[in-house]
């Protein structure tokens, strides 16, 4: 009996159950003036690239109504991705995507500015983070000085002896996010020392939470601090 329902019922029912159960999960995704949140860019958007490919965006019609500019209203599509893509402006699908990108990730590019660097005198130039890696290559500065970046930290060894100067302090970069940022320097500090971070860029993952990912830049150091 089972076996012929099933064969009763056929792809065609099938399809069909399907274009209507996506239907409605893309309007239980819209807000009261029929656009997607950012949070909800990315499921919008998968179920409008599923409506195309089961030749099932014109279900969404009624839906359109009631938008102030309806993509169906007057128009005839050329194809399915050209009607998949003005249904998504329409929606705010792209928009909300982009949004939640942005709320996820930020890129600051750090404009180059006056910086004091009074009792600064060695400089460990284009280092990268890479917070990721457990370490990168060190560097030497002079004779038994050197200084590397880990993964939340820049370690300073001289004479085998490490400092190490954490990097958690750059979160709160995070709020010059989507500004153009005044501070260009940053001295993080370890004990007695202190050492001198010049940012070109700071990257960061925002959701779940604020997570240095990467950057680039110049540290300076103060010889004082580090005689033998």
């Amino acid at each position: 009996m089972i076996v012929l329902l099933l064969g009763s019922f056929g792809p065609w029912g099938a399809k069909s159950i399907s274009i209507n159960s996506q239907v409605q999960q893309f309007a239980g995704l819209l807000n009261d003036k029929l656009q997607v949140s950012a949070e909800q860019g990315n499921r919008a958007s998968s179920i409008l690239y599923s409506l195309r490919d089961l030749d099932g965006l014109e279900q969404l019609k009624e839906v359109a109504s009631g938008l102030e500019e309806n993509p169906f209203a007057g128009k005839t599509f050329e194809n399915r991705n050209v009607m998949r893509r003005e249904l998504a402006a329409a929606f705010g699908v792209e928009a909300a995507r982009k949004a939640n990108a942005r709320n996820r990730r930020a890129n600051i590019q750090f404009k180059p500015g006056l910086v004091s660097t009074s009792g600064y005198d060695l400089i460990y130039s284009k280092f990268s983070l890479f917070p990721r890696r457990k370490t990168t290559p060190g560097r030497e500065l002079r004779p038994g000085l050197w200084i590397r970046v880990e993964k939340r930290a820049i370690v300073v060894v001289n004479n085998g002896d490490e400092t190490i100067f954490s990097l958690d302090p750059l979160d709160k970069i995070a709020g010059f996010i989507d500004s153009n940022p005044e501070v260009s320097s940053f001295e993080l500090v370890s004990g007695t020392k202190t050492i001198l971070l010049i940012p070109g860029r700071i990257s960061f993952r925002l959701k779940p939470a604020i997570e240095l990912t990467g950057g680039s830049g110049e540290v300076l150091l103060r010889s004082k601090d580090w005689a033998e």
